[in-house]
């Protein structure tokens, strides 16, 4: 009995051109981002369904807000002594601003409720 031998097949590499490799690397990327995004997304939805109504309110006005890129530049300018400043700088600068912004709104909204006042936010508030 002779026993057939099978010969495996040799691996032969087809070479890809770069903008072939590129267009697959990009579609993967999409791939990837539209289902983190889409996991993002229906956290947020979950994270929104849960805050009460007063809560819900406050985070839309904190997304609504925002501080143009142009007024954060001159003012960092101003305040730094510097000519020039980077967008991406304004940009970060911008969305820390907002952030502490809201914590002095927080601040504000506890000092509220601890003086049982019903009045708007004051800057003895803060």
């Amino acid at each position: 009995m002779s026993k057939k031998r099978q010969l495996a097949a040799p691996k032969v590499e087809v070479p890809i051109s770069e903008t072939a490799l590129k267009n697959e690397i990009r579609d993967a990327t999409t791939t990837i981002s539209s289902e983190i995004k889409s996991k993002q997304v229906n956290r947020i939805a979950n994270f929104l369904q849960d805050l009460p109504d007063e809560e819900l309110l406050r985070f839309e006005f904190y997304v609504r807000s925002h501080l143009t890129r142009n007024r954060v530049k001159d003012v960092m300018k101003e305040a730094l002594s510097v000519k020039e400043v980077d967008d991406e700088m304004a940009i970060i600068v911008g969305g820390l601003t907002k952030l502490f912004i809201g914590e002095l709104c927080d601040h504000a909204v506890d000092v509220i409720e601890e003086t049982g006042e019903s009045a708007n936010i004051r800057p003895d508030h803060i």
